[in-house]
Parts: structure tokens; sequence; C-alpha cells
């Protein structure tokens, strides 16, 4: 009996010590698309220079910063050789691990803004702050994928486009993310910042109704969902999209961190006097974490 017992004590250790050490969903979730380096089906927007570059640009940015405030050490791996059509994220002792693939980068839907803007997703998990995910009725270590989503348009991709800008009238911009992110900013910086950011938002939309075979997510459809409790799960297309959007809008200075204890600090709320810029209630309930 006393065996058993500690049997079955050690493999629910072991089962805390796996779930706190993987996010197994991804980006997305499990999809059989592979886009390996020679295919010719998909008219690629990234090649493997592009694909390296943006990795080290976000590197450059965060690795230092999540030393200095987090005591973690961001180790991105650059899989450009794997077609597999995702992204992840591990968390072993202090080091925050990052997985980025090359059949990503590859898929059609994605431009480099909104390759960047997933590995900003995937560094979102490790320092994004609350709500984080739920397992077994357990707080994990990683935020979840809508506050992870919130996270890397309101925080790391405002970092990326500030010191990596481009010349923005190359940038198709969606005239309706225009508008709003006009009303947002005073700025003209501020404002193509938030249309660049947006547009990122829009590419990864695209991949997820690519991928789900639905029709793709506009700016001025937002989800008139609204969850009883906080999802945390990976949201609706539409949903992630207006995710994106609202972080794009949120005038919250990029450098005050997401909170570890509350979900106030660091984000868009009407408490601190905001107006736009808040976790779109398709998969965020304030007060239900």
């Amino acid at each position: 009996m006393l065996k058993k017992l500690s049997l079955s004590l050690f493999l629910f250790s072991f089962s805390l010590i796996a779930l706190s050490c993987i996010d197994g969903e991804g980006l997305v979730p499990p999809n059989d698309l592979y886009i390996p380096p020679y295919s010719k089906d998909h008219k690629s927007k990234i090649d493997e220079a592009k694909f390296n570059k943006i990795i080290d640009d976000i590197d450059s940015i965060y690795k230092p910063l999540m030393q200095e405030r987090h005591n973690l050490d961001l180790r991105i791996a650059k899989r450009w050789s794997d077609g597999t059509v995702n992204a992840s994220a591990m968390q072993m002792g202090r080091t925050a691990h990052v997985n980025m693939f090359g059949g990503l980068a590859r898929h059609h839907a994605v431009t480099p803004d909104g390759f960047a803007l997933v590995v900003c997703h995937e560094i979102g998990h490790h320092i994004g702050g609350l709500p984080k995910v739920q397992r077994l009725f357990i707080t994990m270590w990683a935020s979840n994928e809508g506050q992870s989503d919130y996270f890397a348009t309101s925080k790391c991709m405002r970092r990326y486009v500030e010191q990596f800008p481009i010349d923005h009238s190359t940038l198709e911009v969606d005239p309706f993310a225009s508008e709003m992110c006009s009303k947002a900013f005073l700025t003209k910086n501020d404002i193509q910042s938030c249309e660049r950011i947006a547009m990122a938002g829009q590419s990864l939309a695209n991949l997820f109704a690519s991928l789900r075979k639905i029709q793709r997510p506009r700016f001025e459809t937002p989800s008139t969902n609204q969850v009883m409790r906080t999802d945390h799960s990976h949201p609706a297309a539409q949903c992630r999209l207006d995710t994106y959007f609202q972080g794009a809008l949120c005038e919250q200075d990029y450098d005050v961190d997401m909170s570890e204890s509350n979900t106030i600090d660091g984000s868009c709320t009407r408490r601190q006097g905001h107006d736009i810029g808040f976790r779109p209630r398709c998969w965020f309930r304030p007060g239900k974490v």
C-alpha cells in the first residue's frame, strides 16, 4: 500500500514538472500542414536570411531585458529547415526556450512583421503576466494564448517597430485600422507604429483563417461573443485579431511590464482611465481568470 502511494505521488509530481516545463499547444493547435524549404506551393515572403534577422533583432531586445527584469535566459531556436507550421515556448528552470520553425515563416499568409509577432507571442508566454494557463486546476508558468497575443502587440511589437523601422509608404494599411490608430494616438510615429502592428496582426489572423479554412477576420467586425470565464485555450481567429488590434491601440507605456499578480497593471483598463485597448471579452473575463 505504501509503495503504491509513493508511486502515485511520484507520478503526480512528475506530471506537475512536465506541465511546468512545456507549452504543448504552440501558436496554433496541432495541424498536419508541413512546408519544407524546397516547397513551391507557398509564395513565401520570408527567406532564411530574413527569418534569422527577425529572430536576432527581437532577441537583441529581449534577451538582456528578460535577464535583468525576470532572471530568465532567453534562447530562441532557429529551425528553418523544419516545415512545421507552428511555434512553441518551453520553460526549464530559469531558461526560457522559444522554438521558431521555417514552415510557419514560409506560409503565404505570414509577412515579415507577422513572423515577428509570432516571436513576440512566444516570448509573451514567458513574461506576458496574467492570466496564466490553467491545467488540472493548477496555475502554470505560461501566460495564456490570449494574454500572449495581447502582450505581443501592446509591448513586444512596440519595442520592435521602434528599433527596427521600415519604409511606411510600402505598407498596405487597412483603412479602418488606420482610422482607429489615428483616433488612439496623436503623433505620426505612434500612429504609424499602431498601423504596422495592426497589419502584423492581420497577417496572423489570415494564417489562422487559412488553417481553419474559414473567412478572413476583419478589423471592423469584432467578435460579439462574451465568455463567462476567461478562456485559456486558443481563441477563434476573429477574436485573436481583435486582441492584436486592441493591443496595438493600447496607449499604455510599453516599458510598464504586465503584472504577475493582477490583470490591471501594464494593460489598458477603464479603471486606469483608458477608453480603448482593452482585452476583448471574446476570451477575457475581468475578475474571472
